[in-house]
Order: structure tokens, then sequence, then C-alpha cells
């Protein structure tokens, strides 16, 4: 939760994991911003399981879902990439990480909804993308990521 990262900021603040206070807007209007993004998507995937739900709801929330994958993807350019909020990673990422690295996994199983292309395909949202990639490399999240068996099996 926001309050559990911002706590361990407080207790361990090097490196730290937010920018410094200039810069600090655009980091706390993503961190506001992963609610939505977050509940858009899971109203998208709660959806395409509920046969109560018609195809016209099905397709509105697919769409607000993609409109908020979208902002995230041109935010994430603004900042600079390849993290979400410039050269390093910080606490907006890992506000995002959690939901982005499960849809990643699950959505293509229960929805057909690819978040990351297949390989050798273009990506639908690059810096997404390239998000993922640099997150891949960073050896701290390297240490707790989950698995594509592990996040299967949830589903």
């Amino acid at each position: 939760s926001d309050v559990i990262l911002r706590r361990l900021e407080e207790l361990h603040p090097e490196p730290a994991m937010l920018p410094p206070d200039g810069e600090r807007a655009a980091a706390e209007a993503l961190i506001a911003e992963a609610g939505n993004l977050s509940s858009a998507g899971f109203r998208f995937a709660a959806a395409v399981r509920n046969a109560s739900v018609t195809q016209e709801e099905v397709a509105s929330l697919r769409a607000a879902f993609e409109d908020g994958l979208d902002a995230l993807d041109a935010a994430i350019a603004e900042g600079g990439g390849p993290f979400l909020c410039g050269g390093s990673v910080g606490l907006a990422d890992a506000t995002y990480l959690p939901f982005l690295e499960r849809w990643a996994v699950q959505l293509p199983l229960t929805s057909g909804f690819a978040l990351r292309p297949e390989e050798g395909e273009p990506p639908r949202w690059p810096q997404i993308e390239g998000w993922f990639v640099a997150m891949a490399e960073e050896p701290a999240y390297a240490r707790v990521r989950g698995d594509t068996y592990s996040w299967s099996a949830a589903v």
C-alpha cells in the first residue's frame, strides 16, 4: 500500500524512492492515478468472466482500461523513461508493479487481452513495455518478482 511504501521511504531514505521536491509532483500524480488504473483493470478483468455483463459493457470497460494504459504510456514518455519517473526506479514504480505484473500474465489467459506484445510484435504501449524490460533488469526486483507459472496458477 501507499502508506507502507511511504513509511519504508521514511525509514530507509537512501536510495531515495521519490524524486527531489522540485521534481516530486509528477511522481505524486502518478501515484495518485494508480488507483484509477487499477480499478479500471480489475473492473474489466471481472466483467470478462461475468456472464451477466453484456458485450457492450465489457467493451466499454475495456476502452476505459485502455485509456488508462494510454495515459500511463504517455506519462512514462513525458518523464523520459524507462521508469515511471525517469531514469531510476522509484516509489511510483513500486505502486504500479503488483497489478501490472499480474495483468501481464493473467489477462491474456482470462480475456485474451495482451498488455505485453507477443515476441516479435510491436507493443501497443511501447513505454510500458520499456518499463517492464527495465524493471526486469533491476536487481532488487529480480529477488521478489512473480513468475509466469505462479501468476498463471492464481487464475
